[in-house]
């Protein structure tokens, strides 16, 4: 006999011998399913953990009973704490369980988040089981159906068998009881950031419920300036009314439009508005900001009305701009602001006290100062405003007009002139004469030498007669 035949009938009766010993290692006829293949985990509430029903099919006809050994594998490399349990709920123990040739059962497979997870986590766990013949020893000559290969010796654990079953993979998401989650547009309905004084822009958001239990939420949208311009008469709405409610877990969204609108006054500069949703229930403060920009016109500084910023009141009454007005008292302009709730505050000057004056009341003589600027000086932001309770700050904004009132026309132009309003008095008020001409000079004075030389002869003829 050739050599390669001598080999080739090595090698197959190496192969029968085999499959004789492989009785274990033919596939599991062990299989695995489901009641559901995603699960939801709250971190905060009831609901912290998920339950996985498993049912185990034996399709197996030879062997009386499967040992079988339960395995899991985190593809993620982080586990979470998991247990495998019984129908009673109780953990099975080594997680081995015995099934019965022909037979089913259901198992329970419970994860919960704690430490390694929290809310807007998603993790996966594959399951699946190593299934091995129970041993039976028998008289030792039963070799079909023992569980073991030489049915003396249980030959294989089911931890270590190479029978596998199918393997399921479950998909985990971790939820905070409550929250939400804002997105603002990036732009606004004009396609861009830009705001204009008095004119209405809209700004869309999206608010939706990441918790996973409903909620309701209330709304709130301000405006700021990082350099100081006022912003008292801008309207900023949120759109969306207090009270609004989303079902949980994704399941709703609203969608919202910011309502901007600049004062008329604004000052050009940069903006942020700023959105916030709060939960009824208790879920961190959601929102978003963006910048907003009011452009600066071609003409702006030439239209542009100074004003007069004032700050470092406790109330905010007095807080705020104030524009000059039309109208004056002490001989210098009147200026008037209007607060949110149309109360009206001046500054003015009262001429006998040399003293600015700030009031809730129009200007007069009678005393209701709120607070004094003192100093004879035509700039109010230049005055002492000295208070023990207050640190009042005065600034101009767009311009200081100061300088113009006391030009040469200060537009005061009183019935009576004194020493107390001499200074104040507009030159327009006082009547300029031409000089003479010296034609006129010379007719006023000859017939006056005329007058004096009659006189003359006249006494020289009287005291003649008499003597």
């Amino acid at each position: 006999m050739k050599e390669w035949q001598i080999f080739m009938m090595l090698g197959f009766f190496l192969i029968v011998l085999s499959s004789f010993d492989s009785a274990e290692a033919a596939p599991s006829p062990v299989w695995i399913d489901s009641d559901k293949y995603s699960g939801n985990i709250t971190v905060d509430g009831d609901a912290n953990f998920a339950i996985f029903t498993l049912t185990l099919n034996s399709a197996d006809s030879r062997y009386k009973t499967q040992d079988i050994y339960l395995v899991h594998n985190w593809p993620s490399g982080i586990n979470w704490e998991f247990y495998f349990l019984d129908a009673n709920y109780d953990e099975l123990e080594g997680n081995l369980l015995q099934l019965n040739r022909g037979n089913s059962t259901t198992i329970n497979f419970a994860i919960f988040c704690s430490g390694a997870c929290s809310a807007g986590d998603t993790n996966e766990v594959k399951i699946y089981a190593k299934t091995d013949p129970r041993f039976y020893n028998y008289d030792g000559n039963v070799t079909d159906n023992c569980g073991s290969s030489d049915c003396k010796n249980d030959t294989t654990a089911a931890s270590a068998s190479a029978n596998v079953t199918n393997t399921i993979l479950v998909s985990l998401t971790v939820w905070a009881e409550y929250g939400s989650q804002v997105t603002c547009d990036v732009v606004s309905n004009t396609g861009d950031n830009k705001v204009y004084p008095s004119n209405t822009t809209l700004w869309g958001y999206t608010l939706t419920n990441v918790g996973w239990n409903d909620d309701f939420y209330q709304f709130t949208s301000v405006v700021t300036s990082a350099d100081g311009h006022n912003v008292g008469y801008w309207i900023v709405d949120p759109g969306m009314a207090d009270g609004r409610g989303l079902a949980g877990h994704n399941a709703s969204a609203a969608d919202g439009v910011i309502t901007i609108v600049p004062a008329n006054n604004a000052t050009s500069g940069v903006y942020n508005i700023e959105l916030a949703v709060i939960s009824v229930n208790g879920a961190p403060t959601a929102g978003c900001n963006f910048d907003v920009v009011v452009p600066e016109t071609e003409t702006e500084e030439e239209t542009k009305e100074p004003y007069l910023e004032v700050s470092g009141m406790d109330e905010n009454h007095y807080n705020g701009s104030y524009v000059v007005s039309n109208q004056t008292f002490g001989g210098r302009p009147i200026l008037v602001h209007e607060n949110e709730n149309a109360d009206t505050t001046y500054i003015f000057y009262h001429s006998e006290r040399e003293e600015w004056i700030i009031q809730p009341v129009e200007p007069s003589d009678e005393w209701n100062a709120h607070m004094i600027g003192k100093g004879d000086v035509w700039d109010p932001a230049e005055a002492i405003w000295d208070n023990d309770n207050y640190t009042m700050v005065l600034e101009w904004i767009g311009g200081n007009p100061t300088s113009d009132w006391h030009d040469d026309e200060s537009g005061f132009c009183p019935a009576e002139i004194t020493d107390e309003n001499n200074d104040t008095i507009d030159d327009n008020c006082l009547a300029v004469f031409d000089d003479p001409e010296e034609s006129d000079i010379v007719e006023e004075v000859v017939p006056s030498v005329s007058l004096i030389s009659a006189i003359a002869v006249l006494g020289t003829i009287v005291i003649f007669r008499r003597n």
